[in-house]
């Protein structure tokens, strides 16, 4: 489905086909494996919202894509790439080497019948130098991650992990602590307890549903953009970890480990085994998503770097609307601690 814009030769339209959305994105720049066609089924699945995958386009090709959620609360018409609670780190509009006014194809795609101006958008962009205000955005943070380069040798990934952190690796592998990667979804059970049992400290439940994790599991597995690894300790699943990943980069998605066991040091041998296991696949970066709190302290004992990723942008048509979204978000938060 194509609509000509105000441009001659430019075009927008929605690509259906799910291998040539993937050729689109490994042609664009600063792509993730949020961008692919696996993870836009299992999150639209789930959503239960329309997941357009956009492409701007003239005669030489793809200039911009975006893969962007368009659905109805209430009065508002709302655009999301990503929505906050979509368990989904990265997204937002992509370019390719024939784009050379950024900004401008992102004017195109949102004035595209697909997207059309809605009461409220959400992106974020992962071309951090982009600066969306002309078009009536407002940049509302920097997203900034812990990193590491798998491309270094595996000796001086080890050196730059703190004194605590080669520590704890040690104490997993001394109580005969077993690294596996799951070959299915039997762990998926076990990872929603653990994922309960951590939430429930801070009086929260799992943002995220079994059958999210089994779409996921399902869609990216089937493409070869999924890795969950376990520790196991006499035969029993202790911990998970589970990692969307692309060519280039494996990003963290989730994790747990029950509490009865943590006495065990799994979780920090369950990531080095993960590490390696991803440097082995050739993949070039390990992203640990996000640097905050007390998961930020843990993965900082790995010798991360410190990265700019992504910025967030928002859109709202007026103070009624943004009124609206933070009274919601508001609900939302109340709503999640009643539930626990």
């Amino acid at each position: 489905m194509k609509m000509n814009t105000s441009k001659p030769g430019l075009s927008v339209r929605d690509v259906t086909s799910n291998s040539e959305w993937n050729k689109l994105v490994d042609n664009a720049f600063y792509s993730t494996v949020y961008h692919r066609s696996g993870w836009l089924r299992a999150l639209s699945e789930t959503a239960e919202v329309k997941i357009y995958k956009l492409a701007l386009e003239d005669s030489r090709g793809a200039l911009a894509i975006w893969p962007i959620g368009v659905f109805r609360k209430g009065p508002l018409r709302i655009g999301a790439s990503p929505l906050p609670g979509w368990n989904t780190a990265y997204l937002g509009p992509l370019f390719t080497q024939l784009c050379g006014d950024k900004v401008d194809a992102v004017r195109i795609m949102m004035q595209s019948k697909f997207i059309n101006r809605p009461s409220f958008l959400t992106c974020k962009l992962m071309d951090t130098e982009i600066d969306l205000s002309e078009l009536g955005l407002k940049k509302e943070k920097d997203f900034y991650t812990y990193q590491i380069n798998l491309t270094e040798s595996e000796g001086k990934i080890w050196n730059s992990l703190k004194g605590k952190c080669r520590t704890a690796i040690r104490k997993g592998e001394k109580n005969n602590i077993k690294i596996i990667a799951e070959d299915n979804r039997q762990y998926i059970q076990d990872f929603m307890d653990m994922a309960t049992d951590v939430y429930a400290k801070s009086n929260l439940k799992p943002p995220y549903s079994s059958q999210f994790i089994a779409a996921v599991d399902e869609y990216l597995r089937e493409c070869n953009e999924l890795v969950v690894m376990s520790a196991f300790h006499s035969g029993c699943r202790i911990a998970t970890v589970i990692f969307p990943h692309d060519n280039n980069s494996a990003v963290y998605f989730a994790g747990g480990t029950f509490s009865q066991y943590k006495q065990l040091a799994p979780s920090n041998l369950l990531h080095w085994r993960t590490m390696m296991f991803f440097k082995e696949m050739g993949v070039q970066t390990y992203d640990f998503i996000s640097c905050y709190g007390s998961p930020g302290k843990f993965k900082e004992t790995f010798g991360p770097q410190k990265v700019l990723k992504s910025t967030h942008w928002e859109y709202t048509r007026s103070p009624i609307v943004e009124h609206a979204k933070n009274w919601y978000e508001a609900r939302k938060k109340r709503q999640l601690r009643k539930d626990c």
